[in-house]
């Protein structure tokens, strides 16, 4: 009986102890040391107000978790963030008519694909086209690369992967999940400059019920992470390692504009000179997409209002006829219907990654 009374009467001693030794600060920074940043991120934070402020207080935590950018010089930022050929001289070995190419469009004969991203950055909503081309050519004479950006892309990644050139391990993690080459988003930039190109097949990913299914898709599963995350510090994170000051979207023209040859790709940009947040990248296209929405939704309401035809089922079968007045009403309320919860979602995200404002004080 003295045995286990002694057991009973220990067991509450040793969780006090417990804790105790988890409100020293140093003791419990050394231990959320040892969590891995998902832990850190999405669960810890919500044991209590003492782990939260452990967190967001300690230096190193914020680091190892990339809650604060680390921000480097230029030339260090392009080394660590952008790939390279291994073979530095594979572009000189190209045939004549490419090295034409180079010259037109880069001013020099013998670029390095450091040359080429800076191109593609000084307009992307017009060199964008352009920058894909000659990568595309670049690489087909040099076949040793492909595969080392193969790999960079990582398995199931879509074509043109040749045109992704930011370094896997410098992307945020929970991007390199959705905004990678399998779902058609391309990373490219040079130094602190990066750009985003939301891109794919034409038909694909400009076609579809709500004109941009590539960015629908990923704006539902921004919206859905942060609802579903009690803390949603990830977005607090940083967006690359080491950080990148501005970034640039961009998103080719829609499906009916493809026949205008000058038709510039969408392109947005946001700036912070400490560095850049995944909030910071999410906003940016949580705005675009809105735009771009709107803007879709206008242009099929314009093409139904103006077309003089129109095809419906009739008889059992496919007719085409002239509309009436009560077709196009018809028609036009479904083009609204369909886009207003594809537009309320990326408001409501939108509205989600706004900081939110101090309390006054009394």
């Amino acid at each position: 009986m003295t045995q286990v009374s002694t057991t009973k009467s220990t067991a509450p001693q040793v969780q006090n102890a417990a804790q105790q030794a988890l409100q020293i600060t140093e003791l419990l920074e050394n231990i959320l040391l040892r969590l891995g940043h998902r832990n850190v991120l999405y669960n810890a934070q919500a044991v209590s107000p003492v782990w939260r402020n452990c967190i967001t207080g300690s230096q190193p935590i914020k680091k190892s978790c990339l809650l604060q950018p680390v921000v480097a010089d230029e030339n260090t930022t392009e080394d660590k963030l952008y790939m390279s050929f291994a073979d530095p001289l594979a572009l000189t070995r190209v045939p004549q008519h490419i090295h034409d190419l180079f010259l037109q469009h880069l001013g020099t004969v013998n670029p390095s694909l450091a040359n080429m991203r800076k191109f593609v950055l000084s307009d992307p909503s017009q060199n964008f086209d352009t920058y894909r081309d000659v990568i595309r050519t670049a690489f087909d004479h040099c076949t040793p690369e492909i595969d080392r950006f193969d790999v960079n892309c990582g398995p199931n990644a879509k074509h043109q992967t040749q045109i992704h050139q930011l370094r896997r391990e410098a992307l945020n993690p929970f991007l390199r999940k959705h905004l990678w080459p399998q779902n058609r988003c391309y990373w490219t930039g040079y130094g602190s400059h990066a750009l985003l190109s939301i891109h794919g097949r034409m038909a694909e990913v400009l076609g579809g019920e709500t004109g941009y299914p590539v960015l629908h898709r990923l704006i539902n599963i921004m919206h859905e992470s942060i609802l579903m995350c009690a803390t949603a510090s990830w977005i607090d994170c940083t967006l690359t390692t080491p950080a990148v000051k501005t970034l640039t979207l961009c998103v080719p023209p829609f499906p009916f504009q493809r026949s205008l040859p000058t038709r510039p790709h969408h392109s947005q940009t946001v700036h912070l000179e400490s560095g850049l947040y995944v909030r910071d990248a999410l906003m940016l296209i949580a705005d675009v997409a809105i735009d771009l929405f709107k803007e879709y939704e206008g242009e099929k309401i314009r093409e139904i209002e103006t077309n003089k035809v129109m095809t419906k089922w009739a008889d059992n079968a496919y007719m085409t006829c002239e509309p009436t007045e009560e077709d196009r009403q018809r028609s036009i309320s479904a083009v609204r219907k369909r886009m207003e919860p594809v537009i309320s979602t990326a408001e409501d995200l939108q509205r989600l990654l706004k900081p939110a404002l101090p309390v006054p004080s009394s």
